[in-house]
């Protein structure tokens, strides 16, 4: 039970503007399990002594732990021109990376 999923984008804004802007984002989340199968056989072998001992729990032949949220390996974004002309007065545009 895992998982690996992955965006790419590439925005460009018009030049008709007075400002260029460009930007491209990439974005990457692993996700992941665990999980188990026993033969039929031997789980009610194993639930069979368990309730000779008379304990009162039964396993499944099949479980195990869901994904939970997934995690964010990559979270990449670039941005050149007048993006955020608030944020970047020198129009060199901004880098932000990280989780």
């Amino acid at each position: 039970m895992h998982s690996f999923n992955s965006a790419i984008a590439v925005i460009r804004n018009s030049d008709a503007g007075m400002l260029r802007c460009n930007r491209s984002t990439l974005v990457a989340n692993l996700n992941g399990g665990v999980g188990y199968l026993i033969p039929k056989a031997i789980a009610d072998l194993i639930n069979s002594v368990l309730r000779a001992l008379n304990i009162k729990y039964e396993i499944r032949g099949e479980d195990g732990l869901e994904p939970g949220k997934a995690l964010t390996v990559i979270r990449q974004s670039s941005q050149i021109g007048g993006c955020n002309i608030d944020k970047d007065p020198d129009k060199k545009g901004t880098v932000r990376g990280g989780p």
